[in-house]
């Protein structure tokens, strides 16, 4: 159950997709009280000084081509959230296109690799997604299977829960497997990237035929939801959904188009694969709930990424 707030200290923590929408948030909050190394290709100057400004510690690494010798030695924590998608597949801003050998590498063996060389650690988190589940239109609980027809870059996430489970058992590493479903932050996410749309007059392309329920979860309830998981993991491995209350991408880009003044366009596509929707009821009772509404995170995106103010085309 949950307490009062964990929290780490006087740490040594290393946030590798440091320089991304959730990895450079978590990274960013950390340093307020710790010592944390954002590990990234940081191929965009303005990434690596966003963090740097926050008093992190960038450190220019590629996981699966780089040695982990390279980074920082003594580590105490880690968060893992560098992924990698395979070669053909859309982008995002925190993933790089690669050969399957690589997708193989970063996402499912990598984990292990990191205990190894850091076998003393205080804790792991290792960042998994919702897509490692057999769609169901219901929300999804840890314990409904896993899916049958898995994508290259799910099954890689669900081959790295299980790397990561066999090597905090070998290292007796407390180790904490987040299902992701929808989380997002200042810079990206999938709020804030439709956000973005709507502030440039695209339209947002959704799903047809509608509602698309979701669960979108603040970067900052994310990291304190997390830690608090983080507190009860053990070696062997907790996994937890992680999300947050259930809205419709319809509703919550009314939102976005209520707080800016301006109407948003959808692009409905028949093509797009449903959301999966997440039973949250063991995040709430191990990490806590979402202190951070949509409403509240749509207003906090619009401010960073419009400091004086948005003013409609």
């Amino acid at each position: 159950m949950v307490g009062s707030d964990f929290a780490l200290e006087g740490q040594r923590v290393l946030v590798t997709g440091g320089s991304g929408n959730l990895g450079g948030e978590i990274a960013c909050a950390l340093a307020k009280h710790n010592t944390v190394y954002g590990s990234a290709r940081f191929g965009k100057p303005a990434d690596r000084a966003y963090v740097e400004k926050a008093g992190v510690i960038p450190v220019v690494h590629t996981l699966g081509t780089d040695p982990l010798s390279a980074l920082p030695p003594d580590i105490d924590y880690i968060f893992n959230f560098g992924a990698i998608l395979p070669s053909g597949t859309t982008k995002s801003a925190s993933t790089v296109d690669a050969p399957m050998e690589m997708v193989g590498r970063v996402n499912s063996l990598i984990q292990g690799e990191m205990m190894r060389h850091w076998p003393r650690l205080k804790g792991f988190v290792q960042a998994s997604s919702s897509t490692v589940y057999q769609y169901q239109p219901k929300p999804l609980s840890e314990d409904d299977p896993v899916g049958a027809n898995f994508g290259v870059y799910s099954a890689t996430k669900y081959a790295g829960e299980m790397v990561a489970t066999f090597a905090a058992s070998l290292y007796e590493i407390p180790t904490l497997i987040l299902r992701i479903f929808h989380s997002y932050g200042p810079r990206g996410g999938p709020v804030t990237d439709r956000l973005k749309l709507i502030a440039s007059g695209q339209a947002v392309p959704v799903r047809a035929p509608g509602p698309n329920i979701c669960c979108p979860l603040y970067s900052e309830d994310f990291l304190r939801i997390a830690l608090n998981a983080l507190g009860q993991a053990t070696p062997a491995a907790l996994v937890m959904n992680i999300g947050g209350e259930p809205v419709t991408q319809e509703d919550y880009v009314a939102m976005i188009g209520k707080q800016l003044g301006v109407e948003p366009k959808f692009a409905p596509n028949p093509a797009m694969n449903p959301s999966p929707q997440a039973d949250l009821t063991k995040m709430k009772r191990i990490g806590g709930r979402p202190r951070i509404s949509v409403e509240e995170g749509i207003r906090r995106a619009i401010a960073f990424n419009f400091p004086e103010g948005f003013r409609p085309r």
